[in-house]
């Protein structure tokens, strides 16, 4: 991507990252402490330095297939414990042959509708649940951002999925994507898999439309899901 292009985007949400810490800081409040964070679509490992913050005492596992993403992703390995890095691409099954479009922090198997430089690469998906299955932790901070492909993902994750206890997924408002899920359609699969919105971690605006909302899902019974709201004082 070009540099006035990127400046352009991150000019469009500059509060993305106080957006997120602030959600994650409200969910440490209330107790959650999870045992381990996957971060999959881990771009140079950025989302996992800031989110450890909030949570040092989890393991991580960041997935990430970009080559070019590798040596620093690797540095994050050696920075922080417990961190560990699958360089694969994820899908809904394992072996199938894909192209991959690759640009910058918008690459994805499902092409950005947009006249932004990208490079088309081929890859071989993988499965999440193969990729996480010696990960531990009963107690797990998913984190998906592909660009569309977060519910093919999750079809190849479900074991993944049952062992966590919050979920971040990128969702579209508007077609940015061709062939990407609709964000009732994330909502949809989420709740046919016993999972329903808890908080919205972020936002995208480009050229002044909303273009994709991030949300936290954690389980229906979640003890981080208020069931009383009281407002009397004694």
């Amino acid at each position: 991507m070009h540099l006035t292009g990127l400046l352009k985007r991150l000019l469009e949400k500059p509060s993305q990252h106080d957006e997120e810490a602030t959600a994650y800081h409200r969910l440490a409040e209330r107790g959650f402490r999870p045992d381990g964070i996957i971060d999959i679509g881990a771009y140079e490992g950025g989302w996992t330095r800031s989110t450890r913050e909030v949570f040092p005492a989890a393991a991580s596992l960041m997935v990430e297939p970009q080559e070019i993403r590798q040596e620093k992703l690797q540095a994050v390995c050696r920075e922080l414990p417990r961190t560990r890095l699958a360089p694969c691409l994820l899908g809904a099954e394992s072996g199938k042959a894909v192209t991959f479009y690759e640009m910058g922090t918008g690459s994805s198997y499902l092409e950005e509708n947009s006249d932004a430089p990208r490079q088309a690469k081929h890859f071989t998906l993988s499965m999440l649940d193969d990729v996480a299955d010696d990960f531990p932790g009963e107690n797990l901070f998913l984190k998906i951002d592909s660009q569309g492909a977060e519910i093919e993902i999750l079809k190849g994750g479900r074991k993944t999925l049952q062992r966590s206890g919050l979920v971040q997924l990128e969702t579209a408002v508007m077609a940015y994507n061709q062939g990407a899920p609709t964000m009732l359609e994330v909502l949809a699969f989420m709740q046919d898999n016993g999972f329903v919105p808890l908080d919205i971690s972020g936002h995208t605006r480009i050229q002044g439309h909303l273009v994709q909302v991030d949300f936290l899902f954690t389980p229906q019974d979640s003890p981080l899901r208020k069931t009383f709201f009281n407002f009397q004082t004694s």
